[in-house]
């Protein structure tokens, strides 16, 4: 709680910070003023939040910002940082970091999802979400934080506010989707940064995606791990999850498959799963659902065993690539990974795992 009070009174203190050069900024009509450099537009007002002040420069840089608040407790700070800040947070990671070491001071705090989110549409964007969750029950609190690096510019988000009433998830994100993206004047020759590859594949946390996972592991392989298996090969590999998906009697993909089994190292098997998930249902995880992750498949993970015990580890959104199956492989091989899920010797019987910043 300590440190949602913190960044309430940070982006309320950016009413009082002067701004720097007229030239800066113009006014431009509803009250919405215009970075001039970027063109991006601070509009007065988005969804249910109204921005605080005038935008203005962060001392010692050339960067901006504005704050703003809805009438649910809940602040907002929107950045625009030149590629060439010296800020260390503008990235996704560095944003990550900073945050993650505040919440360690608090009780209950987890990453509840991290991955992509798409806004815009000339150009579309894909950017980084990470949704933080604080506290058990009406006291509960959250923080997101979204990055966008466009190669001319970083945009990043930041809101924090209490999260008790249902409705908080899609107000954050749509406060994000609804800002003036076009104003940043983007084109297919000009935007070149990350968020600008909208087709690349994207490591994904998130609390549905990972719970189906786990109920369709359960229900519909009779077994995961197969007796014999070959060495893992990636281009084998990249093959088989390269191949259509199979189909039920109906014509429909069938929603969970394992595409390969193989071993990546002695003493461990592992058997590779995607699921091909409707776009309705797709749809329905990004705007319904608390994840608010824009998925658009197919959802590939592994299932990891060392004949003790095994794990779910490695989920991934979008078709793999050559490189993508190569880096899954060297994962798999080392103790660094990302695991979602422990599992029994046969890969069933799976229990999240849930890890609390500390």
């Amino acid at each position: 709680m300590r440190t949602m009070v913190r960044c309430l009174v940070a982006a309320l203190a950016l009413e009082s910070v002067p701004l720097v050069g007229a030239q800066t900024f113009a006014a431009l009509e509803d009250d919405a003023i215009s970075h001039v450099a970027s063109g991006w537009i601070f509009s007065r007002q988005i969804g249910e939040f109204e921005r605080i002040e005038a935008p203005v420069v962060v001392e010692g840089t050339s960067d901006v910002a504005a704050g703003y608040r809805d009438s649910r407790m809940m602040t907002a700070t929107v950045y625009v940082y030149p590629p060439t800040t010296i800020v260390g947070d503008a990235k996704f990671e560095g944003a990550k970091a900073v945050i993650e070491r505040d919440l360690a001071k608090e009780a209950l705090a987890q990453i509840w999802s991290e991955g992509p989110f798409r806004v815009g549409t000339t150009p579309p964007l894909l950017g980084a979400k990470a949704f933080y969750k604080v506290g058990l029950g009406p006291d509960s609190w959250q923080t997101n934080v979204y990055v966008f690096e466009t190669g001319p510019w970083i945009v990043k988000v930041r809101i924090t506010g209490p999260s008790a009433d249902q409705g908080v998830f899609q107000r954050a994100d749509g406060f994000v989707r609804e800002q003036r993206w076009d104003s940043l004047g983007l084109t297919a020759a000009t935007c070149s940064g990350v968020a600008c590859n909208v087709a690349r594949v994207t490591p994904i946390h998130a609390s549905l995606p990972e719970t189906l996972a786990r109920l369709l592991v359960d229900q519909t392989f009779e077994r995961v791990f197969p007796r014999d298996m070959p060495d893992c090969d990636a281009a084998s590999l990249h093959a088989a999850f390269g191949a259509a998906s199979r189909t039920k009697a109906d014509g429909t993909p069938e929603v969970a498959e394992i595409v390969a089994s193989c071993v990546p190292r002695p003493g461990y098997e592992a058997s590779f799963v995607r699921l091909a998930l409707s776009a309705d249902v797709l749809s329905r995880l990004e705007l319904e659902s608390p994840d608010g992750l824009s998925l658009r498949g197919p959802i590939s993970f592994a299932v990891l065993g060392d004949g003790k015990k095994s794990v779910f580890t490695e989920m991934r959104d979008g078709a793999l690539s050559i490189d993508d199956v190569t880096a899954l492989l060297t994962a798999l091989a080392g103790d660094e990974r990302a695991d979602f899920a422990t599992a029994n010797r046969n890969g069933k019987q799976s229990i999240a795992i849930i890890t609390f910043i500390e």
